[in-house]
């Protein structure tokens, strides 16, 4: 066990000094259990609002308020009286009575002698000082773990979707060449098509979902003419749609107020939602797409088929949100879900509320999203 004098003094007393945290060189009389200050470094000196010199020479138990837990007292006398290690909670007593005890963490080690009498050094540390250091350490834990997780999405995204994008792309070319209208082959490359883009729609669900629950980046809101998107966006979809047989068409009120939202979610939400439509309405039927302002208000954008019902509670479950273990895609007499836990997702980043509708056990699907008025620019 090494003295305060053994080693190099000039680096102890430098140490000494400028240590942050509290510091207390204890003299011990074991045969009256007396234990006395015999030197107190600044920043105890700071904290207790006292000096060097009125600290020095006082007894160690005084400092102690009355609010340190007896147990503590007990556990730090033992200490002292077997010049052992001891690590205990307590409460100093500041110099003036209007302050509150200072909570502090109190470790107290042996140092060796001073002449005949046992000498012991102890640090003390704020325990708010250790919580916050510990809170500092937690949130860059988690901003670390938060960057990861937009990488590994990052990843995954360009991973998943461009050997897909290009399975779709050849079996657009395969279904687009003449066939035999026998041939066993005539559906295969369309059905490739289809499975591809649910595969898709499923993975940019997932991913939409989990980049919601953890993304940090910050986004840019603009005044969105949701009418002039959707006009946009079916007349994009409007060839996949013809040659799925399916009508389109739009009702779109004049003179909306604009929406405010991040016009890349609000373009996506539409894909999504148009992409669930390819998958889900059946041949040869009409798909609408409205957009209005309802009786209180808010902008709505509504979609409606003649696909199977759904309910908001599915949508979630295929999102991975309430339910893991019954898998909602695999139902045949289900409407799939694929594209509305994205819409959803999107919707509710910027401020809208999704909520769905149908006929119990027929045919027939709509989908409502409700943007509130205080999102909406009534401006010109």
């Amino acid at each position: 066990m090494l003295g305060l004098r053994d080693g190099n003094p000039g680096l102890f007393d430098a140490v000494f000094e400028e240590c942050e945290a509290g510091l207390l060189i204890l003299d011990l009389d074991l045969a009256r259990l007396d234990v006395r200050i015999s030197d107190v470094n600044p920043a105890l000196c700071s904290w207790l609002g006292r000096s060097r010199q009125s600290l020095c020479g006082m007894q160690l138990f005084t400092l102690l308020s009355d609010q340190t837990r007896q147990g503590d007292i007990v556990r730090l006398h033992r200490a002292m009286a077997r010049h052992s290690p001891v690590c205990v909670d307590v409460m100093l007593r500041p110099f003036d009575d209007g302050m509150s005890p200072i909570p502090v963490t109190m470790t107290v080690r042996p140092v060796g002698m001073a002449g005949r009498a046992p000498r012991m050094v102890a640090v003390l540390r704020h325990q708010e000082g250790e919580l916050h250091q510990a809170l500092i350490q937690a949130q860059r834990d988690r901003d670390a773990a938060l960057q990861a997780r937009e990488r590994m999405l990052a990843r995954i995204s360009h991973d998943l979707r461009t050997p897909l994008n290009g399975i779709l792309g050849f079996s657009q070319i395969m279904a687009g060449i003449g066939r035999e209208p026998d041939a066993p082959t005539l559906n295969y490359a369309d059905d490739i098509v289809t499975l591809g883009r649910e595969l898709l729609t499923r993975i940019e669900d997932l991913l939409a979902v989990a980049e919601d629950r953890v993304s940090t980046v910050p986004r840019t809101l603009q005044d969105v003419d949701l009418g002039a998107f959707v006009e946009s966006s079916l007349d994009g979809f409007r060839e996949r749609f013809t040659r799925a047989g399916l009508t389109l068409s739009r009702r779109i009120e004049a003179a909306l107020p604009k929406l405010r939202a991040v016009s890349a979610d609000i373009l996506g939400l539409l894909s999504a939602l148009m992409e669930n439509a390819l998958l889900c309405a059946p041949r040869h039927s009409r798909v609408v797409f409205s957009v209005f302002l309802d009786e209180a208000g808010r902008l709505t954008l509504h979609m409606s088929d003649l696909g199977p019902s759904l309910s908001l509670d599915e949508i979630n479950a295929a999102a991975a949100a309430f339910d893991e273990e019954t898998d909602v895609y695999a139902s045949p007499h289900r409407r799939k879900t694929a594209g509305l836990p994205m819409a959803k997702v999107l919707a509710e980043r910027n401020g809208g509320i999704m909520s769905v509708s149908g006929k119990e056990g027929g045919e027939g699907f709509s989908c409502c999203i409700h943007f509130p008025v205080h999102h909406l620019c009534f401006q010109n």
